[in-house]
């Protein structure tokens, strides 16, 4: 498993929401823990090694002392519940004031799914999230098990050929002088062209229909041809769920333009 070594520093200093994907690979995929004794155990493991053996009847002490690093990994721990990957499980039994297992804290499901992933946690944790909005109809049920496991270069690949054969079947299936379906940018040249293609639009001025013609063939120059040709992983997994959700933005441009050639 991957780890992080903390410091002091560190926990004091790194902002939540990042300390949170350091501290992650350390929780207990398998059982509850104690969000206090958790806390005190890692501090004192970081300052104060020698006394590690006590944490059991001296985590108040342990994080009065460090009590600002106390509350910073309080915090990264509320980003963890706050993201869902973290949940207060067993519930603590409202009715008994003194149940002690409101402090008690486990991974989710999703949570062991996203540690799992090691030094790409935090790209996948957000990658996923970006992509948590309502993708078009006819995207949603062919990239979403790619996003599920991650494959996010993948699943742009996926919509962009969507992409591809919706172009293609509102233009009527163009073909090169040759005879070949015209495919990637050359269908998406002929397809919007300015100059009569057939998905233009013909109540617009030039340059609009030219930013459309651009718009599309610059996805499948600058993205498709990358994705298809070479076996590209992007560095960033963010990046590489953007280029999704510009599958489903020209699904949607192509909804308005079916609509008006209807």
């Amino acid at each position: 498993m991957y780890r992080t070594a903390l410091t002091l520093d560190l926990v004091r200093d790194c902002p939540a929401a990042e300390l949170a994907f350091l501290i992650l690979p350390e929780l207990d995929a398998a059982r509850p823990f104690r969000r206090s004794t958790y806390i005190a155990t890692t501090l004192l493991a970081i300052a104060e090694p020698r006394s590690a053996s006590t944490v059991a009847t001296h985590s108040s002490a342990v994080l009065s002392r460090h009590s600002d690093e106390a509350l910073n990994l309080a915090s990264a721990l509320q980003h963890l519940v706050n993201s869902g990957l973290l949940v207060n499980w067993p519930p603590a039994d409202r009715s008994q004031p003194n149940d002690s297992r409101a402090d008690v804290y486990q991974l989710t499901p999703w949570g062991r799914t996203v540690q799992q992933k090691g030094p790409n946690a935090v790209a996948f944790a957000r990658a996923t999230r970006r992509l948590g909005v309502d993708l078009h109809e006819t995207l949603a049920e062919k990239v979403r098990p790619l996003v599920a496991v991650g494959a996010f270069e993948q699943a742009a690949l996926v919509g962009l050929r969507s992409v591809e054969a919706r172009v293609r079947r509102l233009a009527g299936a163009p073909r090169s002088k040759n005879g070949r379906l015209l495919v990637g940018v050359p269908l998406m040249r002929h397809a919007f062209s300015p100059d009569g293609g057939p998905l233009a639009d013909p109540d617009a001025d030039a340059g609009e229909n030219t930013g459309t013609m651009e718009l599309f063939s610059g996805a499948f120059g600058a993205v498709r041809n990358i994705i298809a040709h070479t076996e590209v992983e992007w560095a960033d997994s963010v990046e590489a769920a953007e280029y999704v959700l510009l599958a489903d933005l020209l699904t949607r441009v192509l909804d308005r333009i079916e609509a008006r050639i209807d």
